[in-house]
């Protein structure tokens, strides 16, 4: 038997291929509220032929990987990290600024994405299973900018729900 599975998953998609692979009852139903998008409104870099330089690295990577994999036990916080967090926490941080409802899901799940962001930087910095001040800090920063530009991946799954559902009626009414 599993006991509390946490399945971790990273993806890439287009634009349009996310919201042709989220029904719109995920918004509802809480999954969307358990998911970091991580999007872009431009692309910064254009490489027309990209090198493939990087072996060392590639294999430091998995050696770093296999090490992680060995990590065991339960993730605790360091008496300076405990100290931080309720600060953030209770300071009102742990909720994102906004108006868009779409992130309403996200935002009440927010402390735990950083939670779990902190613990993968924490076992990059030394391997550790107790989370430190640095570890937070950071996983603060990632979210912040990772949310900059949540909501446009949210608003394409809007938007294609509401253009499908749309069609459909036209579909209907051209029908009768």
């Amino acid at each position: 038997n599993i006991y509390e599975p946490c399945i971790s998953l990273l993806a890439g998609t287009t634009p349009d291929g996310l919201s042709d692979a989220i029904p719109a009852a995920s918004f509802g139903a809480g999954f969307m509220g358990r998911v970091i998008f991580v999007t872009q409104l431009h692309c910064t870099r254009s490489i027309p032929f990209p090198e493939y330089e990087h072996i060392g690295t590639t294999n430091q990577l998995i050696a770093e990987l296999a090490e992680f994999g060995q990590l065991r036990g339960s993730v605790t916080f360091s008496q300076e990290a405990i100290g931080w967090y309720e600060d953030w926490y209770y300071s009102g941080r742990r909720h994102i600024m906004t108006n868009e409802l779409c992130l309403a899901g996200y935002q009440s799940r927010r402390h735990v994405h950083m939670l779990r962001f902190a613990m993968v930087l924490q076992a990059t910095y030394d391997h550790s299973c107790v989370l430190s001040v640095a570890a937070l800090e950071d996983a603060y920063a990632i979210l912040l900018q990772t949310e900059l530009f949540m909501g446009s991946a949210f608003r394409q799954v809007e938007q294609s729900v509401i253009s499908k559902t749309y069609k459909r009626i036209c579909d209907q009414i051209s029908h009768r």
